[in-house]
This record gives C-alpha cells, structure tokens and sequence, in this order.
C-alpha cells in the first residue's frame, strides 16, 4: 500500500475577510492561451490551475471580493397573468 500526500490548499484573506484560494486559479498573472491551457504570464510556463508559486498575488477582481459596488438602477414591476 502505498500512501499519497494530499496537497494542502493554502487560503489568505482579502481586505474584507473573505478566504481566498492562494493558488494559480486565483493569481493576478494567470492567463489562458487558445488551446485552453492555463499559462503563467510572468514565468510563461504552463501550469495546472491548483499550482502556486512564490510569484503569486491577489488579483483585483479577488481582492474586491465581498465589496458592494453594485446598486439597482431601475425597478420593474413584472405582472405575470
């Protein structure tokens, strides 16, 4: 029997306290080329999307996580018959 490693996720918390996945899902250089594979942009290697590098930083979009920047416009009454 041969005993298998589970990788360990790490999480960090953005500036609102929400945990986020510090993995190459969630990095500000991540970038996917035609065929689909998942590329590093500073390093230019392809990478699997769980791979972490000491590279790795939050991107804005993650970082914004859990901040209301949305509002309703317009409200309409929908009557359905």
């Amino acid at each position: 029997m041969t005993e298998t490693k589970k990788k360990r996720m790490v999480r960090v918390m953005n500036r609102h306290h929400i945990r986020v996945k510090k993995c190459c899902a969630s990095c500000l250089f991540k970038d996917i080329d035609v065929d689909g594979n998942r590329i590093c942009t500073k390093t230019q290697l392809i990478v699997e999307a769980n791979f972490r590098c000491p590279l790795w930083q939050m991107s804005e979009g993650v970082m914004n996580a859990g901040m209301a920047h949305g509002s309703v416009r317009k409200l309409t009454d929908v009557i359905i018959k």
